[in-house]
């Protein structure tokens, strides 16, 4: 033990003497540590980590797989989902539910909240009950059933107030009483973001193939299945479904995955592992950089090593001494660099919630776990390894005779020269493949925050209104209340220009196939398609979307005349090349369920309950 408080005490000395040295080798370490682990805990966080309940990891979410493009979200057919049920013995503990937006109005105001419509069970199946109340039963899911409703604790607390006696209270959702049973525990949102919870209330005995009643099913692993085995199961039930019912189902599949990872969208595994190998070359970069400082550092005291083997001095104590040098400037850069990643992902917390669009996933919780120490621990290894084992390895492979026959300071030799100089090209090339990828990153970014979404963003305040269904079940009642909402808007001062459209410019919208007049097409798939989104006169003008020809909506165009579309150039260049399409006709062979449209890309998004 004394013999290792002396090599100690040497290594701080020495260090000491060339404080810039040490400092500059530190900060090295300290700095590439903390963004290397940020971006692999951010990262993990957001797409791989599991969802933070009792055995989160077993939990999946299906995707429908249409034409090979993932629809995300509240997208699968309620009767496929019955087949993939009945047929998959990969999973259990099936639920159907939808997750949309809803008017909630309570004892003073009426709020815009998240809710989820699923099947009874749904609490079981994330193993969290009520603190207050119960959940639902089956039977309050049939049809005809009373509407009952559970509650988050963050509406219980905001909303009324943590009053213990808000059981059996009424409150009116989309217009509909509803009795409130229970309240979840504070931090509960299951499936993303929901407050609400109430019954799922399908007839599967009344729909029919095709009427396109969507769900987003979730389901949890067996033992002893993974995702993968999962996921074939479920494309062989798919694949079936294709086969036997070609009108509805052809080129129609599923995809298992987590609810974080099928937050990345299609491109995910793109971004994660674009982001992780920068983040793995930004840590050998470091470790590299400090290592070739220290060797050449050793290089320098060659002669001062070999004086003290010619006093007899032991080389393996030697090698030791110089390798707790390294060990102190690792150590203590890695615990700076700890630190730092933890007051990073800190930030990043505030930030996440501050600059959102809409609430964060629940699981979106950044901050240093067992992940994060596990690829610290590694990190730390890889660097011990690049800044002191390799200073190490030259000082007992050196030739301390040729060094004192040689009699100067800093006599390195051949091999010496070649593992500095390897050292110096590794580092240029990790240097530039850096620049290159983080270039490629920054042009991708920018050319995003650029793309022409064809109308206006200036001046642009965007809302979204959910309609409740009950008060306006039919398209006319809808296209009603958005008119007088309109006027109503303008009438008050608030703005002097308003656009009502199912879905913005440059959003995910419904995918409809559609034909053209006077063409055949003997297969589905060979329809074209194209987005969707419909609006009211007058709001393609306001928002500055450029017209090419013809005319906008305008009075001509009502619910009891001739359906007419504005198109995008690439559908006229699509379908009548080198001729005006005004006049030309087009048939949608079926519409969205009005119930359930979706929006949003990339990820799932919610629908309108």
């Amino acid at each position: 033990m004394s013999r290792l408080l002396i090599d100690l005490k040497y290594a701080f000395r020495v260090l000491g003497k060339r404080p810039g040295f040490t400092l500059l080798s530190i900060t090295v370490i300290a700095v590439c540590i903390g963004l290397s682990l940020s971006m692999f805990s951010f990262l993990n966080t957001m797409a791989l980590k599991a969802l933070p309940l009792q055995d989160g990891e077993a939990i999946v979410v299906f995707d429908t797989v249409v034409e090979g493009v993932v629809r995300g979200g509240n997208s699968m057919d309620a009767v496929d989902f019955e087949e993939v049920r009945s047929r998959v013995s990969g999973l259990t503990e099936f639920v159907a539910m939808l997750e949309g937006d809803v008017n909630i109005s309570g004892r003073d105001k009426v709020r815009h909240l998240v809710a989820a419509k699923t099947e009874a069970g749904i609490f079981e199946f994330t193993r969290t009950q009520p603190v207050l109340g119960r959940a639902f039963t089956v039977a309050e899911g049939a049809p005809g059933a009373g509407n009952v409703v559970v509650i988050s604790h963050k509406v219980w607390q905001n909303e009324f107030g943590g009053d213990p006696y808000v059981l059996d209270e009424m409150v009116r959702i989309n217009g509909e009483p509803s009795r409130i049973i229970g309240v979840m525990p504070r931090g509960f949102h299951f499936p993303r973001t929901s407050d609400l919870w109430m019954p799922l209330k399908l007839d599967l005995d009344r729909i029919e193939r095709g009427e396109d009643v969507l769900v987003m099913g979730v389901a949890r692993l067996s033992e002893g299945f993974s995702i993968e085995m999962a996921d074939r199961q479920v494309k062989q039930v798919m694949a079936d479904l294709s086969e036997r019912y070609p009108g509805t189902n052809l080129n129609v599949s599923a995809w298992v995955t987590t609810f974080p990872w099928t937050q990345m969208g299609n491109d995910g595994m793109a971004i994660v592992g674009a982001c992780w190998s920068v983040a793995l070359l930004l840590l050998l970069l470091g470790g590299i950089n400090v290592g070739n400082l220290l060797l050449s550092r050793a290089l320098e005291r060659d002669r001062e090593t070999a004086t003290r083997v010619a006093l007899g001095a032991p080389r393996g104590r030697l090698v030791l001494q110089m390798m707790w040098e390294s060990l102190i400037i690792v150590l203590s850069g890695s615990a700076i660099g700890l630190l730092g990643a933890a007051w990073t992902l800190e930030m990043t917390n505030a930030l996440v919630r501050n600059f959102s669009e809409e609430e964060p996933y629940y699981w979106w919780t950044f901050g240093i776990d067992g992940f994060t120490l596990a690829i610290f621990a590694a990190m730390v290894a890889v660097c011990i390894i690049l800044a002191a084992a390799l200073p190490a390895w030259r000082a007992s492979r050196g030739d301390f005779n040729a060094v004192l026959r040689d009699g100067t300071r800093g006599a390195s030799g051949r091999g010496a020269g070649r593992l500095s100089r390897a050292l110096v090209i590794m580092e240029i090339l990790l240097s530039v493949t850096i620049l290159i990828v983080a270039g490629a990153m920054i042009s991708s970014a920018y050319r995003a925050s650029q793309v022409d979404y064809g109308a206006s963003v200036e001046n642009i305040l965007t809302a979204r209104v959910s309609i409740p269904e009950g008060r306006y079940p039919t398209a006319f009642d809808q296209a009603r209340f958005a008119q007088d909402l309109r006027a109503t808007l303008i009438r008050s001062g608030v703005t002097d220009a308003v656009a009502l459209m199912s879905s913005l410019p440059g959003t995910y919208t419904y995918w409809p196939n559609y034909e053209v007049e006077g063409l055949n097409y003997p297969e589905d798939r060979l329809r074209p398609s194209g987005q969707l989104s419909t609006v009211l006169p007058s709001s393609m003008a306001v928002i500055g979307m450029t017209l090419l020809d013809g005319r906008f909506f305008d009075s001509r165009d009502s619910e009891t005349g001739m359906p007419s579309a504005v198109i995008s150039a690439s559908m006229a260049d699509l379908n009548w090349r080198g001729e005006s399409a005004l006049g030309k006709r087009f048939r949608l062979p079926g519409l969205p369920h009005p119930r359930y449209p979706s929006r949003g890309e990339p990820g799932p998004k919610r629908g309108r309950l």
